[in-house]
């Protein structure tokens, strides 16, 4: 967890390694909550996988439309909520490297970024 003060704009990201994953399409499924945030940039290997505003893309309605159709995930006890992107630029077995960019500041009422968890679901081709 980072926290950022209230309207922060300077430049933040965070990028670490993700050992054995399958170049295959893969469904990030990212937990975070839903009063900590901001808008970010979100890379697989320096490709541009999703760019995500809490206050847009959660805090409209506590609920996120996931990138399969006719999905989306709903707030869950403690005020977590699910997001999720497509990975689909791994080229060989092994490491992959995954980084938030912090773009700015956005309309929840604590700037920063909180991860409980990422699952990485291998989807058929």
């Amino acid at each position: 967890m980072v926290d950022f003060n209230k309207g922060y704009t300077g430049a933040y990201n965070i990028e670490f390694n993700i050992d054995n994953l399958f170049p295959r399409r893969i469904l990030a499924v990212f937990r975070t909550r839903v009063n900590k945030g901001g808008i970010f940039d979100i890379y697989m290997n320096n490709e541009l996988i999703r760019h995500f505003d809490y206050g847009v893309d959660i805090l409209a309605n506590l609920t996120v439309n996931s990138v399969r159709p006719g999905k989306r995930y709903l707030q869950e006890p403690g005020g977590y909520i699910k997001f999720d992107c497509w990975i689909e630029n791994l080229q060989e077995y092994g490491t992959a490297k995954l980084r938030f960019e912090y773009k700015g500041p956005s309309t929840v009422s604590t700037n920063g970024i909180l991860l409980d968890y990422i699952d990485f679901i291998p989807m058929n081709l």
